[in-house]
């Protein structure tokens, strides 16, 4: 363990290197123009850091945030960099496994063990919007969580008693730093827990895109947006509320399964 800290006490020295071999082997601009939009930034928020000094607002009076990306460009060089210098089949499926092994693990924390031990009824006829995750065929989860890239959530559930016990649980099981469980799949757990479905709204009205998954609303909707949504079924035009590469066609299914068991004249959308 101690030879394992001091190497990643140079990981500085490490990246750098990494990325002067990389532009060197691959020879592609792609690879230096990253490195430089990379370093850019990152020098950019540290000069506006010292800039601008604004306090920062007292947290109690906080209702609703949303996670700031500013303090993840190295996070994105280096996952970009893994993409690009890892290419080998062998070396994605390995990646693919390993993210599964880990939400396959908080998973089984989270059911088998929180859930138990504290008696929420997390079954398909609970009112939770727990059962949103499991996969209908195996009981299993399904692999589906709310992204935080563009989330806004009210900070009451993230203050409350409930989600300090079931943060403070996993925290004690060590496994945020071993299996490096992220703020995505524990905020989503943690509302399919303490949230009911209709406590969780999606801005249907809205357009995102975020790498290659993307929302765009039509006319055809009903919403009567103005966005300019290309036609086709390629990646520059595929939206993927139709398509079950991603868990947004679920989450719909999901809602209106609970309109029809709930027998909801109107839906209710808490944000």
């Amino acid at each position: 363990m101690k030879s394992i800290l001091t190497i990643l006490s140079y990981t500085r020295e490490i990246v750098i290197t990494c990325t002067f071999f990389a532009v060197l082997y691959l020879q592609s601009l792609h690879v230096v123009y990253f490195t430089c939009c990379a370093i850019l930034t990152t020098w950019i928020a540290k000069v506006l850091k010292q800039v601008i000094r604004q306090p920062r607002p007292s947290s109690e009076k906080i209702s609703y945030g949303m996670p700031s990306s500013h303090s993840t460009a190295i996070s994105f060089f280096t996952v970009y960099l893994q993409c690009v210098v890892w290419h080998t089949d062998g070396m994605t499926q390995a990646m693919i496994l390993f993210h599964c092994f880990s939400l396959a693990v908080i998973w089984s924390r989270t059911v088998e063990a929180y859930a138990q031990s504290r008696r929420i009824d997390i079954s398909n006829e609970s009112k939770l919007l727990f059962p949103y995750f499991r996969d209908k065929q195996t009981g299993d989860f399904n692999l589906c969580h709310f992204w935080s890239n563009f989330e806004i959530g009210s900070l009451n559930l993230w203050r409350s008693p409930q989600y300090r016990d079931f943060f403070d649980y996993l925290d004690k099981t060590g496994n945020f730093f071993y299996e490096r469980w992220g703020d995505a799949p524990v905020h989503s757990l943690a509302a399919g827990l303490f949230l009911k479905t209709d406590e969780v709204h999606y801005f249907e009205d809205i357009g995102y895109q975020h790498d290659l998954y993307r929302h765009c609303p039509t006319k055809a909707s009903g919403l009567d947006c103005r966005c300019h949504c290309p036609e086709g079924t390629d990646e520059k035009s595929i939206d993927h509320d139709k398509n079950y590469d991603t868990c947004l066609p679920v989450w719909l299914q999901h809602v209106k399964e609970e309109k029809k068991r709930a027998n909801w004249n109107v839906w209710s959308c808490k944000a």
